[in-house]
């Protein structure tokens, strides 16, 4: 008994969590002003410009196989943990684009501007 409550639930999680990230998926692929205005978005934030023209349809993709991984038993731990990266990706990844660009730009001038001698290994 106590198993099949169990089955019961994840189940239910399952098609819960599945039925979410399809329900966006048709604003997504057909382009509906709401999901157009959140990559735009997306893509001012990062510099990015494919964001709102690709992005939609990739990320898209990337729920839809989530989906199907989430209802299948024995895929439901990577459907998860694919997820959890979209959703945290989305929510994180202008913030890195901008600190990777600005560390990159900050190490470049670092190097450029060390003279050449102080680069080299003395031997005394």
């Amino acid at each position: 008994m106590r198993t099949s409550i169990r089955t019961g639930i994840l189940w239910a999680l399952s098609v819960y969590v599945a039925t979410v990230f399809v329900q966006s998926l048709f604003f997504k692929f057909t382009g509906a002003e709401e999901s157009i205005f959140i990559f735009a978005t997306l893509r001012t934030w990062s510099g990015i410009s494919l964001f709102e023209p690709v992005g939609r349809f990739v990320i898209g993709g990337a729920e839809l196989v989530a989906s199907i991984l989430i209802l299948k038993p024995r895929t439901r731990i990577f459907g998860a943990a694919l997820g959890i990266g979209i959703m945290i990706a989305l929510d994180t990844l202008p913030d890195m684009f901008k600190t990777l660009l600005n560390v990159t730009a900050d190490m470049l001038v670092a190097v450029m501007t060390v003279p050449a001698g102080e680069l080299a290994v003395r031997a005394d």
